[in-house]
């Protein structure tokens, strides 16, 4: 697993990739670099929470698909919908 310590920038822009729908991430040189979307798997401890899918152009340096966590915990998905509903963008660290 890799790990990024690094901050992104959620948008509420809404983008589409690899059959999922969620939020554009960008990370801390402001390039959009993938997805923010719910973890949709009911069979794992994950379910509900914020998972990255990452373009394919950024895959060498991120990976592919990551449940995140920021700062040892889960991001549950819907709090991250609350707050972009009310804001434009939201920093989130990623470990």
């Amino acid at each position: 697993m890799k790990h990024f310590a690094e901050t992104f920038k959620i948008t509420n822009e809404k983008d589409y990739s690899w059959r999922k729908s969620g939020f554009k991430a960008y990370n801390s040189q402001g390039k959009c670099v993938g997805v923010i979307f719910m973890t949709d798997d009911k069979r794992v401890a994950a379910y509900g929470n914020c998972e990255l899918c990452v373009y394919p152009e950024f895959k060498n340096r991120y990976g592919e698909w990551h449940r995140i966590r920021s700062h040892g915990s889960r991001i549950k998905y819907q709090h991250l919908c609350n707050i972009l509903s009310r804001q434009s963008s939201y920093s989130l660290y990623i470990d």
